[in-house]
Order: C-alpha cells, then sequence, then structure tokens
C-alpha cells in the first residue's frame, strides 16, 4: 500500500505538467494566466500537505513541517501579489514588486526549519532569537530590493529585476546547499533525516528549476511553455 504512494504521486506529477505543457500550447495568449492557476494551486496542495504532516508527524519534526507550512505560505502571497501586479496593476516587469519581497523572504523560515534541531533537543529562547532575526531579515531585505526602508512612505526605488535574479540563484542554492549538509549530519533511518531528504529533493529541484526559468524569462520576457 505505502510503496505505491510515490508511482502514484510520479504519475500524478507527470500528468499536472502534461496538463499544463498542453494548455500552455493551445491557449498561448492566455499562458501567464493558465500558469498562475497552476502555480497557486500545486503550491496550496503543498502546504497543505505539509501542515497535515506536521500535525500527524514525531513531536520533535512538528516545528519543522510547520516552518516550511510557513514558508509555502509566503510563496503563496508572492504567488497572489504577482497575480495582482501583472493583471490588475499592470506593472511593470523589469523591477522588483511586492511580490518579489514575498518570494525571498519564503527563504527564512525555510532556513530556520533547515537549521534548527528537533523540539526535543532544541533551547527555546534560542529559537526565539532566531525568529527575531529572521524579522531583521525581512526588514533589510525589504530596503535592499527597494532602496527604501518600510513603512516611512517614501518612494520606492526597486532593483532591477537583472540583479534580483542572481539574488534568487544565491538564496536557492544556498538553501539546497544548507538542506544537503544537514541530510548528511543526521542519523540514519530517523525522521529527522527523512525530513532532510524530502526538503533536499524539493530544495535541489526548486533552484534548478526556478534558475532556468528566470534566466530565461529576463531574456524573453515571456517564457512561454518554459512556465511548465
Amino acid at each position: 500500500k505505502y510503496r505505491s504512494i510515490p508511482v502514484t504521486g510520479v504519475f500524478v506529477f507527470l500528468g499536472l505538467v502534461c496538463s499544463h505543457l498542453a494548455l500552455t500550447a493551445a491557449y498561448p495568449t492566455h499562458g501567464d494566466a493558465i500558469s498562475y492557476c497552476f502555480y497557486a494551486g500545486l503550491g496550496l496542495a503543498a502546504f497543505c500537505a505539509c501542515i497535515v504532516r506536521a500535525a500527524n508527524c514525531t513531536p520533535g519534526m512538528r516545528r519543522n513541517w510547520a516552518l516550511v507550512s510557513i514558508a509555502l505560505l509566503l510563496w503563496l502571497a508572492g504567488t497572489a501579489a504577482a497575480v495582482r501586479a501583472e493583471f490588475f496593476e499592470h506593472a511593470s516587469p523589469n523591477a522588483a514588486a511586492l511580490s518579489d519581497f514575498f518570494y525571498f523572504f519564503y527563504g527564512v523560515p525555510m532556513l530556520l526549519a533547515i537549521a534548527s534541531p528537533e523540539d526535543r533537543q532544541s533551547i527555546p529562547v534560542f529559537f526565539w532569537l532566531d525568529g527575531i532575526q529572521a524579522v531583521g531579515v525581512g526588514y533589510l531585505a525589504y530596503a535592499a530590493l527597494f532602496a527604501v526602508l518600510p513603512f516611512t512612505g517614501a518612494p520606492h526605488h526597486p532593483m532591477p529585476v537583472e540583479h534580483l535574479i542572481w539574488i534568487y540563484d544565491v538564496e536557492d542554492f544556498t538553501l539546497a546547499l544548507f538542506a544537503i549538509a544537514r541530510l548528511i549530519a543526521s542519523p540514519r533511518q530517523s525522521a529527522e533525516r527523512r525530513f532532510f531528504a524530502l526538503i533536499s529533493a524539493f530544495l535541489w529541484s526548486y533552484a534548478i528549476s526556478a534558475s532556468i526559468y528566470y534566466h530565461i524569462e529576463a531574456v524573453r520576457n515571456d517564457a512561454g511553455i518554459v512556465d511548465a
């Protein structure tokens, strides 16, 4: 029963990718809307899966799965902001936008999940200190992306998308490398090792595919079927 789950997951994944490719090829003028629907749907499914996993995993790994859930929620917020900017505000795609802040800040709870030990091994005050530092990172990230401190009312000067893409590359591949390091250091046959194996697979897949997509989209300003 349980061995069939990964096989079923592969077929579902391939079916979704083929559906995305087919719809984008059939309706090229609506490619962006189709892609955003797939992004939001799959992101929401992943978020719900992590919530269920957090509720049913061993107590020691519950916080880690909760942090991954928060990361995915931020990523979904970025997708919602991107939809609003593109379809309702018709914002320029050549500079950083609010969606980029959410996409970048998604890496902070993901980093906390990678760096945090099991709940039973951690000291709560250290975790809260990490959380305060995470808020500080978000504050500085906003200042770096828009060349202005948040909540000041000063005019924004968004970072050019060419520079932003390289920042995404550094963030994504750094997270993937950290996850691999934790995987190697984790005890064999443990819940911690299974968690980092899953996170490593996700982060490496995301880093490679996102890098290819962003660099193509930056050149063409329309990734087309590469969205899938």
